[in-house]
């Protein structure tokens, strides 16, 4: 379990999610909701997904005839909720009108339905998320400055998984072993050339394309080894600057060196992590220490 600030749990305002497309804002949330209001109502609210005209419909409801269409009462998400956690995916989507709606329940904790003026007690938590970059869309006007202020009290920004070797060691392995029960293929295993080049891998997609990734290898292997032939071909993602960036070039022209390369960065990365610790490391990544030992020597890697 990651170490997470313990205001998190403790914050009774608003709480803010920002990070890369697919670094689990959703999962996160619903964490959180777990911790503390698991009994409660859980809602999620893609505002992406939902078109400007019915979005102020679906999270603060309307009553009959408020406008063409509405031939009956409907209670929103604020409403549903109650007294549980109302997560608004891509928070960024608002129009400014919502805006504006969503800064007066924030303060007031109260809301209208549309075509009404009665006003509702919201008794519930919002945690809102986004992967981009709203200080800017507050420069560009796109984002109401007050909103974002009144949002940001309890920010936390999700790192991406190319910045922990560890998880992202783990989530691949977490992963293929799901995806190997469901595919019923339990002698499957994970080649050493693949987890290389797996742990080397940037992951742009984050959590949700590593998910993706050990199904599609799963999906696609025998019921005895996987091999780098059988990566998806969406894996060879070249990245500027990047020294871990091998696309399908570098494969075509020499395998071999490829591979040798990958090894090497893959036993760099993992010694470095664990302080040069043969047994340590050889236990985490599942290889023999006499293996392990024969690696470095292989490759020159500086234990210090």
């Amino acid at each position: 379990m990651e170490n997470y600030p313990s205001w998190l749990f403790k914050a009774k305002g608003p709480i803010l999610l920002l990070g890369e497309t697919g670094t689990g804002k959703s999962t996160f949330a619903r964490f959180l909701h777990d911790k503390k209001n698991c009994s409660r109502p859980f809602i999620m609210a893609h505002l992406a997904t939902l078109n400007e005209n019915i979005i102020e419909g679906e999270l603060f409801g309307y009553k009959k005839g408020s406008f063409t269409g509405a031939y009956n009462n409907k209670a929103g998400y604020l409403e549903a909720v109650k007294e549980g956690t109302l997560f608004l995916d891509e928070i960024s989507e608002l129009s400014l009108s919502s805006q504006k709606k969503l800064l007066y329940l924030l303060e007031e904790k109260e809301f209208s339905p549309l075509g009404s003026y009665e006003k509702k007690k919201f008794r519930g938590k919002i945690i809102a998320a986004t992967n981009r970059d709203l200080k800017r869309m507050v420069l560009e006007k796109s984002f109401r400055e007050d909103l974002y202020y009144r949002l940001a009290v309890f920010c936390y920004e999700l790192e991406p998984i190319r910045v922990n070797e560890l998880k992202k060691i783990n989530l691949i392995k977490s992963y293929f072993e799901k995806f190997k029960k469901i595919y019923n293929k339990e002698k499957l295993k994970l080649s050493g050339d693949c987890m290389s080049y797996l742990t080397l891998y940037d992951w742009p997609g984050n959590i949700r394309e590593i998910k993706n990734c050990m199904e599609f290898i799963v999906g696609a292997a025998d019921d005895s080894s996987t091999s780098l032939d059988q990566l998806p071909k969406w894996l060879y993602y070249p990245k500027k600057d990047s020294p871990s960036s091998f696309g399908p070039e570098v494969q075509e022209i020499n395998f071999n060196n490829a591979k040798s390369i990958f090894e090497k960065r893959f036993f760099e990365g993992v010694l470095v992590k664990n302080k040069g610790k043969v047994n340590k490391t050889a236990r985490e990544i599942g290889v023999s220490k006499t293996t392990l030992i024969a690696k470095i020597k292989k490759y020159g890697i500086s234990r210090a």
